[in-house]
């Protein structure tokens, strides 16, 4: 999966930009900090993924005096794709190959994209909820059945939760059995995706983060038994608490490292630790024939010089194209394969 071309208009501090990409497996935006360089890298997230990974609203994104933006990308890889999206400010519309969009999951599907900042330790030793959608955005890829399961569930428990707020307990029983007939098997699959990436990892060059190999353990949103029992036996906790306390809202994993857990790593290591875990999901998309392309921001920070030759390394293990935002200073960094460079303005985005 590659990038071909990126045009935009009014996003950002960007007025009108267009790229376009050689079939380079890296692409690499450098400049001073404010320049638009995470901004470019917003743009492609925010039409792919229907959302900023920034938490900004609609309004936030569009240019200052403006009332719209737009972009345009062009990927190729199995199949060719053009999309495209009008932002107003109250409003987004996103069109897919010519046609309106039937849904994010549709444009999610078509051009897999994923962003790694300089926050990436999280998925090591941040919030449960961010280690549930790294497992869950890959499944979504690789295992045709989940995304339907996964929404069945959701819907279920969200409104077994409602009937729990407003104190109606017997109410809230009737979506128990749809609770535990699809939740039961979205964790399912969460714990088997954890034992292939584990296995995955075992396999990896961990040096720089110490002598012991990693371990990975999934650990269920309930005790042992069935989600069934698990619902009846934390009945009375239900009640009091007006919420569900077991499901696979509650499912998580974990990663140690010989007698270290992760919060005893250093800020590097659990770093580190991440781009290990992203590409060992994206072995397994390979496998499943599917591939991502990567933004990485300010990835280089809390890394030393090997870490940062490691975390590299780590990265082309992606089938996909791998869009990095650093610094001046490292525009002519060495990378592991052909590389299109750019230097980035705000407005202004030059070839090296």
């Amino acid at each position: 999966m590659w990038f071909e071309q990126l045009h935009l208009e009014d996003f950002r501090c960007h007025e009108a930009l267009h790229l376009r990409l050689e079939h380079s497996p890296w692409v690499v935006l450098a400049g001073r900090n404010g320049t638009g360089k995470t901004s470019l890298l917003e743009a492609i997230y925010t039409t792919t993924r229907g959302h900023s990974f920034r938490r900004a609203t609609i309004a936030e994104i569009i240019r200052a005096g403006r009332d719209q933006a737009t972009v345009v990308l062009d990927s190729v890889g199995d199949r060719a794709h053009r999309l495209g999206a009008r932002y107003g400010r109250n409003d987004r519309i996103f069109h897919l190959d010519g046609a309106r969009a039937r849904g994010l999951a549709e444009i999610n599907a078509a051009i897999p994209v994923d962003y790694m900042g300089a926050q990436a330790h999280r998925l090591v030793d941040g919030s449960p909820g961010a280690r549930r959608r790294y497992l869950d955005w890959c499944l979504f890829h690789v295992e045709p059945r989940f995304l339907d399961l996964w929404r069945n569930w959701h819907h279920a428990h969200r409104q077994r939760n409602a009937w729990l707020r407003q104190g109606d307990y017997p109410a809230s029983t009737g979506w128990s059995e749809e609770v535990v007939k699809y939740g039961e098997k979205v964790s399912e699959m969460r714990a088997a995706l954890v034992c292939n990436l584990d296995a995955r990892l075992q396999e990896m060059d961990w040096a720089a983060i110490g002598n012991d190999r990693p371990t990975l353990k999934f650990r269920q949103g309930w005790q042992e038994g069935g989600l069934r029992e698990a619902l009846r036996a934390t009945a009375d906790r239900e009640r009091r608490a007006g919420r569900a306390v077991a499901g696979p809202h509650q499912d998580d994993w974990t990663l140690s490292c010989g007698g270290m857990q992760a919060g005893q790593l250093s800020r590097g290591q659990t770093k580190l630790a991440s781009f290990y875990l992203w590409n060992a999901r994206a072995q397994i998309m390979r496998k499943a024939g599917r591939s991502a392309i990567l933004l990485a921001d300010d990835f280089l920070a809390d890394l030393d010089e090997e870490a940062s030759r490691l975390a590299l390394r780590a990265l082309r293990g992606n089938a996909g194209q791998v869009w990095l935002a650093v610094r001046e200073e490292s525009a002519r960094m060495v990378l592991p394969g052909e590389a299109v460079r750019f230097h980035v303005e705000p407005g202004q985005v030059v070839r090296y």
